[in-house]
């Protein structure tokens, strides 16, 4: 069981160490990228030796915060202790993480369903995003933020709130969103980045999956299926998926959007997005996964028509209940 922490005890824990390796989670969004980087930049003005351990294959869209870490890693070294952003479960860790994930110090996390792994855990249920937790871990550093600091902030920021249009939206999201424009962070390159170019390979995905959606329950719920076969045809890769996932909660009518797919190992990883109600991580707890009310996941094995009526029964439940 983790020990619950603040943020005075936190710092504490981050400082005290000569170096520290952070760590994400598998299949990197802006939001445990942007939260990681932003951590790793905040420590170097502390002089604390960090590097950033994600999944090999890094998405293209967030290469405009990598650029400058790859110019300025420091990376040569084993780390004194380990630390987790935006990660709510030891299965979530990538598989570059195996030397590390038995020695997680401290997980800093906003999920609300965090299943414990780490020695200390820095939990904020109530905030938007991991990267609105760390800036008032940095603040309390005592360390003033910068350009580099503000763009990889808004990349958790922003993405986390789907450009502040989620329900996890609050004031406080927007106040920070304020305090980051006062930086040079070109926010409508990165909106553009982020949330509007698409690939062509990511097109012919879409096409792929919309031509296979189903309705359920009078159109209250709309289920997407990507296999490995779909993503081979349209010569997609990991990058591409991104941004997929929000469609069949997009259509009207729907309450519940499904999207389903295949991984390498033969499980099956589902996403489910809603307008908070019913409680997406809920439905997703009850699968071993989890999230947030409003975007959530789990991962399983068996058959694709078995997984279908497990995800649609516990759907279906939540949303008659």
């Amino acid at each position: 069981m983790s020990q619950k922490t603040d943020i005075a005890k936190t710092c504490e824990l981050l400082t005290k160490s000569g170096s520290l390796a952070i760590l994400t989670h598998k299949n990197p969004d802006g939001d445990t990228l942007g939260t990681a980087y932003a951590l790793w930049h905040t420590l170097g003005r502390l002089g604390i030796r960090s590097k950033v351990i994600s999944a090999r294959e890094f998405p293209k869209r967030y290469s405009v915060i990598k650029e400058y870490y790859d110019l300025n890693a420091d990376e040569d070294f084993t780390p004194d202790a380990v630390v987790s952003v935006d990660c709510a479960g030891i299965s979530l860790l990538p598989q570059e993480a195996e030397p590390y994930r038995d020695n997680v110090l401290l997980a800093i996390d906003h999920h609300g369903t965090h299943k414990d792994f780490a020695e200390y855990l820095l939990l904020d249920a109530g905030r938007e995003s991991c990267a609105g937790v760390l800036s008032g871990i940095i603040d309390e550093l005592g360390v003033e933020w910068d350009d580099y600091t503000a763009k990889c902030l808004y990349t958790g920021l922003s993405t986390d709130t789907g450009c502040f249009r989620y329900t996890n939206t609050t004031a406080e999201s927007l106040e920070l969103a304020a305090r980051l424009y006062r930086y040079n962070i070109d926010a409508a390159r990165l909106n553009y980045l982020y949330f509007e170019e698409k690939s062509l390979s990511h097109l012919e995905l879409e096409r792929e999956a919309l031509s296979e959606m189903e309705l359920y329950l009078g159109g209250t719920i709309a289920l997407m299926v990507l296999t490995k076969d779909m993503l081979a045809r349209a010569g997609a890769k990991l990058n591409d998926i991104e941004g997929i996932t929000p469609i069949p909660r997009q259509i009207e009518g729907v309450k519940v959007g499904i999207t389903l797919r295949e991984l390498d190992s033969g499980n099956w990883k589902g996403s489910l997005r809603t307008m908070g109600e019913p409680d997406a991580a809920e439905i997703c707890r009850k699968l071993g996964g989890g999230g947030h009310p409003g975007a959530a996941g789990f991962e399983c094995s068996g058959t694709l028509s078995d997984i279908k009526k497990l995800i649609l029964a516990e759907t279906a439940a939540a949303i008659n209940s």
